[in-house]
């Protein structure tokens, strides 16, 4: 089965970056956080609000999870963007190429201001509550800090990078894991 698992930090690149490497290698691509954005417009909420009741509330993470963890499961050909997919392929058995993305607070910070239109101060302060708030609620859910890097076969620094960039790298480092896998017969790697 040939999937990929995009994780990373907040304006990394992940949904970008990942819809290049889906069109590169003829993938289907979903978001994990374009999931999470639908399922609090629909409930009425900002994506704030929908995270302060999510922090009370862990059937919010565990509905959202299980719905990416049977899109990995059930799927292949797929690239899928969420900040627990590599964990979840991995504790779950599902095979799959584990990547994180990560750039320096800075870029995120631009990138996030670009994204969604905000000052740069209000871009800093969300990023920092809504990565404070994933990661206490994925260890106290889960038990997982999603940023630890031995749950991925790859890292990769997007700080310098364009999404074409980072895709290429994330591409032939996939193709090369592909052909591992298919030597090895080794499934997880």
């Amino acid at each position: 089965m040939a999937r990929i698992a995009i994780s990373g930090s907040i304006s990394s690149g992940k949904s970008t970056t990942g819809k290049i490497v889906a069109e590169k290698a003829g993938y289907r691509f979903i978001s994990g956080g374009q999931i999470f954005r639908e399922r609090a417009r629909s409930m009425g909420m900002s994506l704030e609000e929908f995270e302060q009741m999510a922090e009370n509330n862990p059937e919010f993470d565990i509905t959202q999870n299980n719905a990416v963890l049977e899109i990995l499961a059930d799927n292949d050909c797929i690239v899928v963007e969420s900040r627990l997919s590599a964990f979840l392929s991995l504790s779950k058995g599902v095979e799959s190429f584990r990547v994180f993305l990560d750039a320096s607070p800075e870029i995120r910070i631009i990138r996030f201001c670009q994204r969604e239109g905000v000052s740069r101060e209000e871009a800093a302060r969300l990023i920092m509550e809504r990565e404070n708030s994933d990661h206490d609620r994925f260890m106290r859910y889960f038990g997982v800090d999603y940023r630890d890097p031995r749950l991925y076969n790859m890292v990769l620094d997007t700080t310098s990078m364009t999404a074409e960039q980072a895709a290429g790298e994330i591409y032939e480092q996939f193709r090369q894991w592909l052909e591992h896998e298919r030597i090895s017969g080794s499934g997880q790697a």
